[in-house]
């Protein structure tokens, strides 16, 4: 059952086939940089549709690659000749179920970083940077994904923005006993390493290395959250975007390991050299076959089991905004062959399962019901348990420890963007708004005045983090900007109780997580409400 929860990436992509082409790719005048390591060279590309012409600088390499399989990634050296860079390089190994969607493969030869600048930037334009970490729940997701292209925001926003590489599942979780604890989360180094390339070098491609803002949605908004919690020293940015922040990682990860080093042959009580000597395409079919998962372990360096005591001392000093989609989870139900079944159906099935919390789940069911009648259970429970409410949580708690916070609900959805009817505001449905990468292909107007609208909200917050990205920032009036509902070609303020109903319940999760483990375990619906009500149990 772990792998249906792993492709949350590729299945966003599927809406996202028809991108906006660009005119053409201009070599004959190379836009030309030169960093700490050497010479780059570039492209300039002109959209269509955009505001703009840019500036990419794709494939530039920010770490020693191939990194040492499960190692602590080291500083890229220097290069003597110039580095021709218009090309992505490869996605790191991974699980997905739609390898065809990482446009470039995968390797791992794969920690690279890609620019996009406005055309005419000189290293002395100062301009606001974005640094965007990638989702994919730590087991999979790609920078080459056509979702990600910086372009549009770069041209029309006039900013810089940065994507990267980064090692997931076994290769960057890799749960090893042999390694560390202090060493085992390479994949966060990996992105702490990349972060601070783009501090020491962004100024070379004009932008300015006192105005970074991370961003990152889906495990990328869980990246960043961590690298908020845990801050590296100095401190590399000065505002930070959460969107969806979350993961669902499921799977012990020790085990994980001792199952990967079983279908290798590895035995005995070392087994790290035989693992790291084993054939990479090996190692990753047998973690995607196998439905192997890789959490982050807790060293207290790059990661926390638990992010919230003492939020306050411990994190950034930094403004923050963070958000979250209407519909979530509508792809869980779908990936379970849940997404015809009528709500009805499954709930007979959740109270003939769960009897001794009949109450409960009553309480629970009328008051998702209420509010979402047409929505599946499952989907409804997973999007406001694992999203809506870790996301209501973080936001008071930053809040009350004094940072500037502003909050939004995006709910808009269209038919050109959509991976399949009834998807609604899906988990990534807004990443091709923010980047405007959506299809051109029968694009609505409301679809192309918001995304105009979310690009320059999100510039705005990182050209001037204090004063946010348009609305007002959550404080007495508790307010939420509702993105793209009814029809909206921006933004309308709510109050959070309006998106926020059942996190007051919270605290009864107990019994129901209790009564779920004793249920047939055999029940994707069993299953899945477990991840979701043992995380959902956590935030009361």
């Amino acid at each position: 059952m772990y792998a249906r929860f792993v492709p949350f990436v590729a299945l966003c992509c599927l809406a996202c086939t028809n991108l906006a082409s660009p005119l053409q790719d201009r070599q004959a005048s190379a836009p030309t940089v030169t960093v700490s390591n050497g010479v780059i060279v570039g492209t300039t590309t002109q959209y269509a549709d955009a505001t703009a012409t840019n500036n990419k600088f794709l494939g530039i390499p920010f770490a020693k690659s191939p990194p040492l399989r499960f190692g602590m990634p080291e500083a890229a050296g220097p290069w003597n000749s110039p580095l021709v860079a218009t090309t992505f390089k490869p996605g790191c190994p991974q699980t997905t179920a739609i390898p065809e969607q990482i446009p470039s493969g995968t390797s791992e030869d794969c920690l690279y970083l890609n620019v996009f600048t406005p055309a005419g930037t000189t290293a002395w334009s100062n301009k606001t940077v974005l640094f965007w970490v990638y989702g994919g729940n730590l087991q999979s997701g790609s920078a080459a994904i056509d979702l990600y292209d910086g372009s549009f925001m770069a041209a029309n926003q006039d900013v810089v923005v940065v994507s990267f590489g980064y090692r997931i599942n076994a290769f960057g979780f890799s749960n090893a006993p042999e390694i560390p604890i202090s060493e085992q989360n390479v994949g966060f180094y990996d992105q702490r390493l990349a972060l601070n390339w783009v501090r020491s070098n962004i100024q070379a491609f004009g932008g300015d290395p006192e105005k970074i803002t991370i961003f990152g949605q889906s495990a990328g908004g869980y990246s960043v959250k961590y690298l908020l919690r845990l801050p590296p020293d100095p401190l590399p940015y000065r505002a930070a975007i959460m969107q969806s922040q979350a993961t669902l990682i499921l799977g012990n990860g020790a085990d994980s390991w001792n199952r990967l080093a079983a279908e290798l042959g590895c035995t005995g009580p070392s087994t790290l050299a035989c693992v790291r000597a084993a054939d990479g395409q090996q190692v990753e079919a047998i973690v995607t076959n196998q439905s192997l998962g890789f959490p982050p372990v807790e060293d207290r360096i790059t990661y926390l089991e638990d992010v919230y005591p003492d939020f306050a001392r411990g994190a950034a000093n930094v403004p923050v905004m963070l958000g979250t989609n209407g519909q979530e989870a509508s792809r869980i139900p779908f990936l379970l062959g849940l997404n015809g079944t009528p709500v009805i159906e499954i709930v007979q099935l959740l109270t003939s399962f769960l009897p001794v919390v009949g109450d409960v789940l009553t309480n629970i069911l009328n008051a998702i019901l209420r509010n979402n009648p047409v929505y599946n259970l499952v989907d409804a429970l997973m999007t406001n348990l694992v999203f809506q409410c870790a996301t209501a949580k973080l936001t008071q708690m930053i809040h009350d420890s004094g940072r500037p916070v502003w909050r939004y609900f995006y709910n808009a959805s269209f038919p050109n963007t959509t991976p399949f009817p009834g998807a609604g505001a899906y988990h990534g449905a807004e990443i091709p708004e923010v980047f405007g990468t959506y299809s051109r292909e029968n694009a609505t107007a409301q679809q192309r005045a918001l995304s105009q609208y979310m690009q320059s909200a999100w510039a705005n917050f990182a050209k001037n983090p204090t004063s946010g990205p348009g609305w007002p920032a959550y404080g007495s009036a508790q307010n939420v900007a509702n993105l793209g509902s009814n029809g909206s070609p921006g933004e309308v303020t709510i109050p959070p109780a309006q998106i926020d109903g059942i996190c007051g319940l919270l605290g009864v999760l107990g019994g129901l997580n209790t009564a779920l483990g004793s249920a047939n375990a055999s029940s994707p619906v069993a299953g899945a409400l477990e991840q979701t009500l043992r995380l959902g149990e956590s935030l009361a």
